[in-house]
């Protein structure tokens, strides 16, 4: 709305000061558009990354995957529970 609103002002004043005022509000426009956009697609990767991690989570319990099951919350650590246990290595220092 506010896009259309700028363009026509432009489009409509032959004045320059009024031409610059449609185009600082162009791209102030544009400008959140970018950052609603942004947004919008941020909240999507996280949705996915939601999504992975469940699947990993299902996957790695159901093939007792001990190890790859405590990866999911630490780097390095044991697991302990009613399957079973596991040890994720410590990574080596290069």
């Amino acid at each position: 709305m506010i896009l259309f609103a700028a363009f026509r002002v432009f489009r409509e004043k032959g004045n320059s000061e009024m031409k610059n005022s449609a185009i600082l509000i162009f791209s102030q426009a544009a400008r959140i558009a970018l950052l609603c956009l942004e947004a919008r697609i941020q909240r999507l990767e996280d949705i996915q990354e939601i999504r992975d991690l469940l699947t990993s989570y299902g996957r790695l319990l159901d093939a007792h995957d001990l190890a790859g099951y405590s990866r999911l919350f630490a780097k390095n650590g044991e697991w302990v529970g009613g399957f079973g246990s596991a040890k994720v290595p410590r990574p080596s220092k290069p």
